[in-house]
Order: C-alpha cells, then structure tokens, then sequence
C-alpha cells in the first residue's frame, strides 16, 4: 500500500499502545485518526491454504459488519484474517496481539463515530501524569456530546446546571452582560474537551479515550456504522459474582488513578502482576 503518513498513524498508535503507561490512550487516539483517514480504504483478506484458501476485499470501516460464508453461517475467521490483513497493510510489526485488538476496536469506535456525523477531531494535548508533563495525542469533543448536560424530559441533569451555573459566576466577575440560561447551556456544550482524562475546571472529571470510545461505540451503532453488541447472559449466580467482583475492582483502580488524591493503597509487585494476568485475560475476552 506504501509508507504514507496515514498509514504510520496507525502503526504509530499500535506501538504507542505496546508501549504502555502514560502514552496507551494517546495511542488509541493516534490509531482512531489513521482509521478515519483510511476508512474507505479496500484491503484483501484470506485464510487458508490452496484450494482451501477463502479470500476477498472489504474496506477497512466495513471489518467489524461481518462476514456470512455460502452457508449463511457468521464466519468466524473473517475478523482475525482482517485483522492480519491491517497488520499488513498499514506497517504494524507483527501480528496484533489480543491487547492490540482491544486498544484497535476502541479507536475504531472512535473513527466510526466521526464517520456517522459525530464532530470528532484530533489534536495534541499537553498533560500531567505523575508529576511528568507530556503531550499527547487525543481525541477533541463538544462537551455536549462528552457529558450529559439534559435529561430525556429536556431538565437539566446535576451537570447541566452545574456548568450554567459556573459560566454565569464568570461572567458576573467579568461584569459582562448574563444571558438566557439556555444561551449558556449552548456555550457550555460548545466547549472544547479534549479527552485525556483528569479534571476540567468546570466540567470536573474528563473521559479518557478508552472512556469516550464506549461512548462512541454507543453512537456508531445508532449510526449504522459498528453492528449492535451480542447479548450475554450474565451466568446467573456466578454471573453476579463476578458483576460485583469487577465493580470492586474497578473502584479501587479509579482510587490508584486518581491524581487529586493519594491512593487508599500501594499496590505491591505481586498486586501488579496479577493485575497484568487479570488484563491480559479481559483484553483476550474482548478480542474474541
């Protein structure tokens, strides 16, 4: 396909993601703006072997569509022959692994999204993690479409009227003019956010990019553009357990990533390895 710019996005994002640490959502968002550039892109796909062989081309934004075989029936090795085939094509070193797949699905989303109409753009952002200032990349939104500023009945959530509110303060310290309460909800959702998690000082927590891909995700398929989630059956009891299990550990991952406030606990090196185990497993599950 050549050594194009667009195509080293992707590859680009790929080994920002391998690399880990502070620069994985960057990374997710380097690779959602290489897709969006080649989303129309045709890319030859294959599994097997002589006459064995199953072959064909879809574009790069149809991957996650699916593909049936002459029975009807899903085929199951169209998605890993894709995925091979933009490993190939777009300069990634090796196979993706299972991590690559799970970071790729959600810049994915994040692409499908911007092609569905949602004002999607990419910028670089300066941030601060643990005391190192860096720049990366990210994906930028309205804050309309980041935060839920109205409730189905048209009220104002907490949120809502929290940023009226704050932009209404500023502009009585500034002694300028207050308008209507729903000018200042447009203005609020107007504002730029670039999604790299943290603090805004008006909106408060900000998504990260794995954040705001679920929510993109959500849009991609209203839109057409991603194929609704298969249903799963929780598993009932055990389903449950583990429902409640992640809920725990979730909670006590945001309280270590949390840069406000120092952390209940410090995980030990056994804690982290076995934090990796757990992710590598979910990461696989993800990718399947």
């Amino acid at each position: 396909m050549g050594n194009t710019s667009n195509v080293s996005l992707i590859a680009a994002g790929i080994n920002e993601v391998r690399e880990g640490n502070d620069i994985v959502q960057g990374g997710i968002a380097r690779i959602a703006e290489g897709i969006s550039e080649y989303w129309f892109t045709p890319l030859r796909w294959s599994y097997g072997r002589d006459d064995a062989e199953v072959s064909g081309v879809c574009n790069l934004g149809d991957m996650f569509k699916g593909r049936r075989n002459e029975k009807s029936e899903a085929d199951s090795k169209f998605l890993p022959a894709m995925y091979r085939s933009v490993a190939e094509n777009f300069g990634i070193d090796g196979e993706m692994t299972n991590a690559d797949k799970v970071a790729y699905r959600r810049a994915f989303a994040i692409a499908a999204a911007r092609f569905v109409g949602v004002p999607v753009k990419f910028t670089d952002a300066k941030v601060s993690r643990k005391g190192r200032n860096m720049t990366v990349r990210a994906v930028q939104l309205p804050a309309g479409e980041v935060f839920a500023f109205e409730k189905a009945d048209g009220s104002l959530t907490e949120a809502g009227a929290d940023a009226v509110s704050r932009i209404k303060s500023n502009l009585e310290l500034e002694g300028k003019a207050i308008p209507a309460d729903d000018v200042l909800l447009a203005r609020a959702k107007a504002l730029k956010i670039d999604c790299v998690g943290g603090k805004h000082a008006v909106f408060g927590k900000v998504p990260s990019a794995t954040e705001i891909a679920a929510t993109m995700e959500t849009k991609a398929i209203e839109g057409g553009a991603m194929p609704p989630k298969a249903s799963r059956d929780r598993g009932g009891d055990k389903g449950t357990k583990l429902g409640e299990a992640l809920e725990y550990v979730a909670k006590c991952l945001d309280s270590m990533n949390d840069e406000t406030r120092e952390s209940e606990f410090a995980p030990s090196d056994t804690l982290e390895a076995q934090l990796r185990q757990v992710a590598e497993r979910i990461a696989a599950y993800f990718a399947a």
